[in-house]
């Protein structure tokens, strides 16, 4: 549920990796990204995500300091970090869409990418119920990431939205038609009543207001 509005942006045939193991013996994994990056030639080679100076401050002591600028330009992600079994070393993705899996029955399933709108940002949290009392289920989605790496800026394009479930898919209604606007950093969505019985949507903001809705035919 990352979603593909971003600077990192794994393939099937090329996914992003993340060293998980303790490079500078310290006792705590050092999560350092690598991603195909297409050279000069056309090749696509597993660069470090994270810049020198990135990498310096977090390992002091690593051979990175015999490193120019230059020659960091070049250095891959496997001699960077010494790995010899990407597989051992490393977990990896390969899909950032949101999607969700569908149950097409007798043991099998697909996953089907939601639709664009719903990939400019990272989803947090989702909220099933039918909204507009139409016989079928409707999803509402919060999200966003302000706590992302400033070199490349925090995910922050979503403000709610709605999924209209119809007979054969979704249909995306932004905040301005539904009005379930959540413009900030929100992990958490939920339904509640209040003293009279009536239905309620709280939706949490990391340094914000509850965004609290209600439901209207």
């Amino acid at each position: 549920n990352q979603g593909l509005n971003g600077f990192v942006k794994p393939k099937k045939d090329y996914p992003l990796y993340v060293y998980a193991d303790d490079f500078d013996k310290n006792g705590i994994a050092d999560p350092v990204l690598g991603q195909y990056f297409e050279n000069e030639e056309g090749e696509n080679i597993l660069f470090p995500i994270h810049t020198r100076d990135d990498i310096k401050n977090q390992f002091p002591e690593s051979p990175i300091n015999f490193f120019s600028y230059e020659e960091y330009t070049h250095l891959d992600f496997k001699k960077l970090l010494g790995i010899k079994d990407l597989e051992s070393e490393t977990l990896k993705a390969t899909i950032f869409s949101s999607s969700y899996i569908e149950n097409l029955g007798n043991g099998k399933f697909k996953l089907v990418a939601l639709p664009k709108t719903c990939q400019v940002s990272p989803i947090n949290d989702i909220l099933i119920d039918d909204f507009d009392q139409d016989g079928l289920l409707d999803a509402l989605f919060v999200g966003n990431d302000f706590s992302a790496e400033s070199n490349y800026g925090r995910f922050d394009a979503l403000t709610g939205l709605f999924l209209k479930r119809n007979k054969t898919g979704f249909d995306v209604i932004p905040s301005r038609k539904s009005g379930f606007y959540v413009p900030f950093q929100s992990n958490h969505i939920t339904g509640a009543l209040d003293n009279k019985g009536k239905k309620l949507i709280l939706s949490t903001q990391n340094n914000e207001k509850i965004r609290v809705f209600n439901l209207e035919k």
